[in-house]
């Protein structure tokens, strides 16, 4: 039967997937593209930096528009200077340029970034209580983590034809007129409910930015649920930036780069949708995210003694770490408000962009002090606290039951 919640979450899907594509089509490559142009290094991580900076400028101001005037006109704003910003880059020949691009795409990003989950999970609820139905959302959050994974994989498989094909500048303009298209696809078939929020004055404007931002603060619980991922994002930052080289210090060719993280993506895609039944067989998401944290520390580590064979441990790595979203932001939700939902999470993004600066500098400084072997174990080590603190917040919620349930009787 084609209920609301399926047409709802079809659009979703199939909107996770494109801009998952269009996303991907550069991400193998757009290191190398700047470096053949002629950009250093440095210049290279002060377009990361400036990307993410820009982001913590944005995130709050960029959530309260979605929630007062729409998650949709949100996410729309957010395509538009994707756009504007990727045929930019395709156009840019000189390093100011590149910058002002890549600001111009951080600001977009934060347009997106908390609207787009609050909608999602706000039009599957509202429906499912419309309709008078229960649903897990944990598994529609895996199913959608899932198309994202899948596009990532068509957009690295066509990235990867367009570079051997024609030339790898082209892949800026595919991206900005990806976006584009997305935009009017939403445009045109995407739908919100109607919306609880509320214009308000500007004498009330920093109100309800203190209390928006300060939500994810006023529990012991929920500031450690926040903090647990922030150590899981400072973990896998460096990672990120780390595996590269340091497999082409191994001996593994970088040609072969792609085809290892398309078999990375491969597994996650299938992985990723056991994320809700995987829940439910270890009792809590909690336990799941500390099983994959440990997981993922151990796996970190064994890169540096898999001589040769650490791209199969990086694939193995794909699969457990694609379970960690679907999981990890089902549970945050649970504990935020709907009407402020854009604006919390937008906050909770803004820490995420504070960790991947604080990472990327940390990344840099062991490297060039020490090893890239050094910034792997600083990675895994970083990991192995993520588990501790989600079995802190376990026993934390399981105390709070027991406490609530002794205060009914």
């Amino acid at each position: 039967m084609n209920t609301g919640i399926s047409r709802r979450f079809k659009f979703f899907y199939l909107t996770s997937l494109l801009f998952a594509v269009v996303s991907s089509l550069t991400g193998p490559f757009w290191v190398i593209y700047f470096e053949q142009i002629g950009l250093k290094y440095l210049e290279i991580s002060m377009l990361i930096i400036a990307n993410h900076a820009i982001t913590l400028a944005f995130e709050i101001p960029t959530g309260i528009i979605a929630d007062l005037w729409g998650r949709k006109i949100s996410v729309i704003i957010s395509l538009l200077l994707s756009s504007v910003a990727s045929i930019g880059i395709f156009f840019g020949r000189t390093f100011p340029q590149f910058l002002l691009f890549f600001i111009i795409s951080g600001i977009g990003a934060t347009f997106r970034s908390g609207a787009y989950d609050a909608w999602f999970f706000d039009s599957l609820t509202l429906t499912a209580k419309e309709e008078g139905k229960e649903i897990n959302i944990e598994d529609y959050w895996g199913r959608l983590s899932s198309g994202r994974q899948l596009g990532s994989l068509f957009g690295f498989l066509l990235g990867t034809v367009v570079v051997l094909a024609y030339q790898l500048r082209a892949l800026w303009l595919m991206e900005g007129l990806g976006a584009l298209f997305i935009f009017l696809y939403i445009l045109i078939a995407g739908k919100e409910e109607k919306h609880t929020g509320q214009r308000i004055s500007a004498k009330s404007y920093k109100s309800f930015i203190i209390e928006g931002s300060s939500y994810l603060f006023k529990s012991k619980l929920l500031t450690l649920l926040v903090l647990g991922s922030l150590f899981w994002f400072f973990s896998t930052g460096i990672l990120s930036l780390a595996w590269q080289p340091f497999f082409k210090a191994q001996g593994i060719d970088p040609k072969y780069f792609g085809i290892i993280l398309t078999g990375y993506m491969i597994l996650s895609i299938f992985v990723v949708r056991k994320a809700g039944i995987l829940s439910k067989k270890l009792g809590s998401n909690l336990r799941l995210l500390q099983l994959v944290g440990v997981i993922c520390a151990i796996l970190t580590l064994s890169f540096i003694f898999a001589s040769g064979y650490q791209w199969i441990l990086f694939i193995l790595y794909g699969g457990i770490y694609s379970l960690h979203d679907p999981i990890f932001q089902a549970h945050l939700n649970k504990y935020i408000p709907s009407p402020q939902r854009a604006t919390i999470l937008s906050t909770y993004n803004m820490s995420i962009s504070t960790v991947t600066i604080l990472s990327t500098f940390i990344f840099g400084v062991v490297s060039d002090k020490f090893s890239l072997s050094m910034s792997l174990v600083v990675s895994s080590i970083v990991c192995f606290v993520t588990a501790i603190i989600f079995k802190v917040v376990a026993l934390l919620e399981k105390s709070n039951t027991i406490k609530t349930q002794k205060e009914s009787e």
